[in-house]
């Protein structure tokens, strides 16, 4: 896996640049991010290629960054949106993670404490 390429201290810094082949991988490495950073992670809106259900790009937020499913003026909308990490796909039909916001506007979580983010508790 691409994944392994990444040691922890590459992961902890910002990952603009990074290419995965699918949108799992890319949520896979930003989760991995978030662990290791101290926070949770939430997938937000993707934009499809005009007339398919091919996803171009995605978006993904700290659990604790904007408010979950209000309705929100459009300026507030793009504000988020600058906020967040997002994902485009590039002309070889791979994610690139194009920007990311390393900033929080929150206490992150204590390392022995990562575990219970919910972006981290997975049913195998």
């Amino acid at each position: 896996s691409n994944l392994l390429t990444l040691n922890q201290e590459e992961i902890r810094g910002c990952l603009v640049g990074e290419v995965r082949p699918t949108l799992d991988d890319i949520y896979e490495l930003y989760c991995q991010h978030a662990t290791i950073v101290g926070f949770s992670v939430r997938k937000a809106k993707n934009r499809k290629k005009e007339g398919t259900q091919i996803i171009k790009e995605k978006y993904y937020f700290c659990s604790a960054q904007g408010q979950r499913n209000t309705r929100k003026k459009k300026e507030e909308n793009e504000l988020m949106i600058e906020k967040s990490t997002s994902t485009k796909m590039n002309k070889n039909g791979e994610f690139e993670i194009v920007h990311h916001v390393m900033q929080h506007n929150h206490p992150l979580t204590r390392e022995p404490l990562n575990y219970l983010h919910r972006s981290e508790r997975q049913m195998n």
